[in-house]
């Protein structure tokens, strides 16, 4: 019974990868080895404990190579840590040498809407193009139901999973491959449903079952061994 319930499933999801959008010919995006682009929706986990801001702060501590980017976008937050990074504005920054460098500003926007995300993502691939390419999406996350990405300047507007679909959707041809891997740094976001939406656009999915720390993943690891690793996938 088992392996005739294994082979139901396993054609349910050939049938189901026929709908999904397709590249007929994948080729690495080039430039660089690595980048990582890291959408930080700072919401009241920053404007209340500066978790956003300590992430950024334990990435610059990492070790860097000049063919490794990681990229923050920041927003969603009525407050940032001495305001240093700006409330008012979408901003974003590159982490090298131990501080981050302001590379590019945009007029603000609800983090919790599918435009903003493809907007840092094509330009993200644009600017900064490299063999394997990630996603973060960090903030706090509500599974299936409510998705990721809660922008306390917009009522709290969150990413649904359509919108995330959408997100990367649009922003699809803007990129020659698939991302290397898509992550969630929040809370109850490895869910099937979250999984199934990612299939079309990366290889693998980091996210937990559970909820995770405030103070999220290490920066600091992903830098050093990225930095150690540059070729790794």
């Amino acid at each position: 019974m088992k392996y005739k319930t294994a082979a139901i499933a396993t054609e349910a999801a050939a049938e189901q990868a026929a709908y999904f959008i397709q590249r007929e010919n994948e080729r690495p995006m080039g430039g660089d080895d690595w980048t990582v682009l890291v959408y930080m929706c700072g919401s009241d986990l920053e404007s209340n404990g500066n978790l956003a801001t300590i992430d950024i702060i334990e990435a610059l501590s990492g070790t860097y190579t000049s063919n490794v980017n990681i990229v923050f976008q920041t927003g969603g937050a009525n407050y940032w840590y001495d305001n240093i990074i700006s409330s008012d504005k979408i901003q974003r920054y590159l982490s090298e040498n131990g501080d981050i460098t302001l590379v590019d500003e945009q007029p603000n926007a609800n983090m919790g809407e599918a435009d903003t995300l493809s907007d840092f993502i094509e330009w993200g691939a644009k600017t900064y193009p490299a063999n394997n390419m990630g996603l973060i999406l960090w903030n706090h996350g509500g599974g299936s139901l409510s998705g990721v990405c809660f922008d306390e300047q917009h009522g709290y507007d969150s990413l649904s999973l359509n919108e995330l679909d959408r997100a990367l959707l649009d922003s699809y041809n803007s990129m020659t491959e698939k991302f290397e891997f898509i992550g969630f740094d929040a809370c109850l976001m490895s869910t099937l449903e979250t999984a199934n939406v990612l299939v079309p656009y990366a290889n693998y999915m980091y996210a937990s079952q559970e909820v995770e720390p405030g103070y999220g993943w290490d920066y600091k690891a992903l830098a050093d061994y990225l930095a150690a690793n540059p070729k790794a996938d």
